[in-house]
């Protein structure tokens, strides 16, 4: 039941969002790898407000991305990472979320605010909310602001696609080509965990040229190259195997229905379809990181939703593809196999 006191923390839950994304962008999970310090230590470093930085570390602590400890010297407390913090909010690992925090704060979360004119005018909010009609032209022509996007999607694929690459055996395809595989994160996972497979990973040029700076350290990286194309506008390579990773919930319908025809007509004969995408379940009220995955999609792109995995498997059915498999990951994203008919 919806009491008044869970609507109230509905409603400045957002602030828990923000005390994220501050304590990213304050550095504050880097100045803490090393080892504790005091408030008076870390807001030095941060060069902020003395007692603002304390609510801002007693609010990490609250939500469990910090620990507060007794000083051994009685010189009041100290403030250390968490494990998890360590492992998902410092720049230097390799499963770092802090790009999703720092580049989610600066475009979705202010997306998001305009998700009421989203859902009433049925269009994309990049206008009303940057100003800007050609947002990503924009975004290729600064390859520092690239460079940011490109870490969001290597995060991405890194904390929760990995896992994904096994949820099927796909070892019977060995020339895969992964659509819009940006940094190729996706496609180092894949080639580690296929000893035959070999992958492209086809994107835009301005994400090819700033590709190499993402490369896997694994050997089999050796395994994954590179090709500069649109996939909309280009022949597509052929292919036993084509990785669509949170492709299909960027695009209209009639988008959609030609990037399918295209990857059907260049599939081999017994090739198939690996797609990545957070699902709804079948009712679409959940799961609730779906929906709010589906709320930013719609803010950002005309036709952005997100689908069950019926209106999925109708979708690849529609398309000439059959013997559509879905499992379900238990995180934020599931996988879907379909093959060449």
């Amino acid at each position: 039941m919806a009491s008044a006191y869970n609507l109230y923390s509905l409603l400045v839950s957002y602030t828990k969002t923000q005390v994220c994304i501050a304590a990213c962008e304050m550095n504050l999970f880097d100045i803490l790898q090393d080892g504790p310090k005091t408030v008076g230590e870390i807001s030095e470093i941060v060069d902020a407000d003395t007692d603002r930085t304390e609510h801002i570390l007693n609010a990490c602590v609250g939500m469990e991305l910090l620990e507060k400890i007794q000083d051994t010297d009685g010189e009041g407390c100290l403030f250390r990472n968490t494990p998890d913090s360590n492992k998902h909010l410092t720049s230097s690992s390799p499963l770092s979320m802090r790009p999703l925090f720092v580049g989610m704060g600066r475009t979705d979360y202010h997306l998001v605010g305009n998700l009421f004119h989203a859902v009433k005018e049925g269009n994309s909010q990049i206008p009303r909310t940057f100003g800007k009609r050609n947002y990503f032209d924009d975004l290729y022509r600064d390859s520092n602001e690239m460079k940011g996007f490109m870490s969001e999607m290597h995060s991405y694929s890194s904390v929760f696609m990995r896992e994904l690459v096994s949820l099927f055996d796909l070892s019977p395809y060995t020339k895969v080509c992964d659509l819009g595989g940006c940094t190729g994160a996706l496609g180092y996972a894949l080639t580690a965990n296929y000893s035959k497979m070999t992958l492209t990973v086809l994107d835009l040029p301005d994400v090819i040229a700033l590709a190499d700076q993402f490369k896997s350290i694994d050997p089999k990286s050796e395994k994954v190259t590179f090709i500069a194309s649109d996939f909309f506008e280009d022949p597509l390579p052929q292919s036993d195997l084509f990785v669509l990773s949170n492709i299909i919930h960027d695009w209209s319908e009639d988008r959609i229905a030609l990037l399918l025809t295209k990857a059907y007509n260049a599939l081999d004969t017994g090739g198939a379809i690996f797609i990545i995408e957070a699902l709804y379940d079948d009712d679409k009220t959940g799961p609730v990181t779906t929906a709010a995955i589906c709320m930013m999609m719609m803010a950002w792109f005309e036709g952005g939703k997100q689908r069950s995995a019926y209106e999925m498997t109708q979708l690849l059915e529609k398309h000439g593809f059959g013997d559509v498999e879905v499992k379900r990951s238990g995180s934020v994203f599931d996988a879907i196999l379909a093959k060449k008919m």
